[in-house]
Order: C-alpha cells, then structure tokens, then sequence
C-alpha cells in the first residue's frame, strides 16, 4: 500500500468514506485558499459529479468551507483540526455504542427453549481463542476425566494457556491423560514436567506423527480437530462421535 493509500485508510478508519477521504486530502494538498470544483476533479481523478455530491457532506461534518465566489471555491479546515473534529465524532459514537451495548445486556431476555430428546450438538470453531477458551471452560467443569491427543507444538499451545485450569482439575482428582508425540532428543515443555508430577496426571509418548488432534472430557464431550492446525475444531457431546474418540484414545494408550 503507498503512503497516499495509507493516508486515505486513516481517515476510513476516522470515519469518512474511501471518496470523502479522497476529496479531503485532495483540497489538503490543493493549498487553503480554495478550489474551484474543476480542479479538485482532476487533481482527485473523481468523477465531477461525485465531487459535487462529496463536498456538501463534508461541509456538513465541518471539514470543508465553501467561499461563494464566481465560481464557486471549496477549501480544506487544517489537517490538525479536521482530525480532531473526526476524533471527537468517532469517540461519541463508541460511547453511544458502549450504552447501548450496556443496555443490551441488562435487558435482553433469552426465551426459554425446551431441550429436545436428542440434544446432540456439533459445534465448528474456526477461531483460535475462541477454542483455548471452549477448552478452559470445559476443562473447569470436569468432574472425572480428561483424556488428549495432540502433537508436541499443539500440546505445549493448548497446556501453556490451560495450565491453571489443568493444575486446578488435577487438584480435584481429576484423571488427565495425554498421548504426544515427542523425539527422544527433544527435551519436555516445562509446564508438562510440572503437571507430570502430579499424582493425576499421565503422560505417555509416542514414536510417530500423530494425525488426530482431540481432547475428550468426562466421557460425554470430545473437542476433534478438523486439519493439521489446532483450527478448525469440531466441539460435539454426540454419544457416538465420543465413544469413537475414546476408542482411538485407548487404543493409542495401551500401544
């Protein structure tokens, strides 16, 4: 992106539109003393009828002045003022939405749905966060076990940013088992050889890449990746996608 591109960008993001930012930085440019239409359409390379379209707008928003003259000139407030006056406009707005979303929040009632017979669910998460964060959830709520499998890197990522919700699990009892793959010269992740001297937690290796990624808590749900990365994942407690899971598991443990 050139820097006359960024300059546009920045006043998108300020709240003008990709032509009104065009126009603005044109006349900018162009000198304070005003210019005719004509000229802020050639220098702009925007249509002239655009121009006449823009320029009443931005009057509004107070960053033009219009001098009535024969013809008619246009010119610019200072690049420091018309930034101040889009900062202020844009501040006002996150607080009008900040109320609104407060608002919101302590009024929206949620109707109440009557769970059906099958309540099985497949839920896709495509949003790194978003997943560590399904994991620390579930990891808190377990009450009996929780068995994973994942690949040395992606291990290390999902125990770095789980290590209190897992150290405060191993604390209540709860079994954790976990198959890595790992070469014998690589040494252990500092935070595996801290939660492997607990009395809950199990680590085992094996001497393979491993190529499914899972994490199955209490039995009842399974978190599956969906390709080579931790995202996409799969979160589902369908009875069978987890019996699956779990077989696979115990097969690759007793190996």
């Amino acid at each position: 992106m050139s820097q006359e591109e960024e300059h546009y960008q920045t006043f998108v993001n300020l709240g003008l539109t990709y032509l009104q930012a065009k126009v603005y930085v044109t006349l900018l440019r162009l000198g304070d003393v005003g210019t005719e239409v004509r000229k802020i359409a050639s220098a702009s390379a925007i249509a002239r009828q655009d121009v006449y379209r823009i320029l009443p707008v931005l009057q509004k928003m107070g960053l033009v002045e219009k001098v009535v003259a024969i013809p008619t000139i246009y010119r610019p407030i200072p690049l420091e003022e018309g930034i101040s006056k889009l900062m202020k406009k844009r501040t006002k707005e996150y607080q009008d939405v900040q109320k609104k979303a407060k608002f919101l929040l302590e009024n929206f009632v949620a109707p109440e749905v009557e769970p059906k017979e099958d309540s099985s669910q497949f839920v896709i998460t495509s949003e790194r966060s978003l997943f560590l964060k399904r994991v620390r959830e579930d990891t808190a709520k377990t009450e009996s076990s929780i068995d994973i499998i994942y690949g040395d890197e992606r291990l290390r990522t999902i125990v770095f940013h789980t290590f209190d919700e897992f150290q405060k699990a191993s604390a209540r009892g709860i079994k954790i088992r976990a198959i890595t793959y790992k070469t014998e010269e690589e040494p252990l992740d500092k935070n595996l050889q801290i939660l492997s001297s607990k009395a809950t937690f199990d680590l085992r290796f094996i001497n393979r890449d491993i190529p499914v990624g899972l994490v199955i808590f209490d039995n009842t749900k399974v978190n599956i990746r969906t390709m080579h990365s931790i995202v996409p994942s799969l979160w589902t407690n369908n009875g069978n996608v987890v019996r699956l899971s779990k077989f696979y598991f115990d097969c690759l443990w007793e190996m």
